[in-house]
């Protein structure tokens, strides 16, 4: 660092000079981390809600599909903890007009 330092004195600028300019690189350095790990709690937090909605799709589904159809068979609860928001959306909407609880999954 000193090295560097007699290099700048050379060229017109002085120690404190660089050191500002260092205290600066490291301040940019922690703004930057800072709006990392910001992104990273937002991007979590909208993953859990996404997950807690398809849950809840889940579990009001397991309910219909019971009161219309009986005790569910493994099979169909397996399918039901697996299921993506849009398999749930179409499987809500064919359990409409399903006449038996293995049409409502075709």
């Amino acid at each position: 660092m000193w090295r560097d330092c007699q290099i700048f004195k050379k060229q017109g600028f002085s120690f404190r000079h660089y050191v500002g300019k260092e205290e600066g690189r490291e301040e940019g350095r922690e703004e930057g981390r800072e709006e990392g790990r910001e992104e990273g709690r937002e991007e979590g937090r909208e993953e859990g809600r996404e997950e807690g909605l398809v849950k809840g799709q889940s579990r009001l589904l397991k309910r219909q599909l019971e009161r219309r159809f009986g005790a569910l068979p493994q099979w169909a609860t397996e399918k039901l903890g697996s299921a993506s928001e849009h398999e749930l959306e179409t499987w809500g909407d064919a359990i409409l007009t399903a006449p038996t609880l293995e049409a409502v999954f075709k």
